[in-house]
């Protein structure tokens, strides 16, 4: 039966999971760890980092708005 099993997809795909678990453990353990850092280092810079959200969009509304300024220009001469 497992002979079987194993020749099929699914035990092949379950197989392979199977003899590749420590690294997908290791997997998990690393994305948390890094989860963990992310959320720390945005609560130590989360002022810095919302005013240079704001200065960014601020600064893409003026360039749409001189774009579409200039855009207007060349369509109306």
């Amino acid at each position: 039966m497992v002979d079987y099993f194993k020749n099929t997809a699914a035990g092949q795909v379950l197989n392979d999971m199977y003899l590749s678990s420590t690294s997908m453990y290791i997997s998990f353990v690393t994305a948390l760890v890094w989860s963990i850092v992310y959320i720390y280092i945005l609560s130590l810079f989360a002022e810095t980092l919302a005013w240079c959200c704001v200065c960014l969009i601020q600064l893409g509304l003026i360039g749409a708005t001189v774009g579409g300024y200039m855009g207007w220009d060349d369509a109306k001469k």
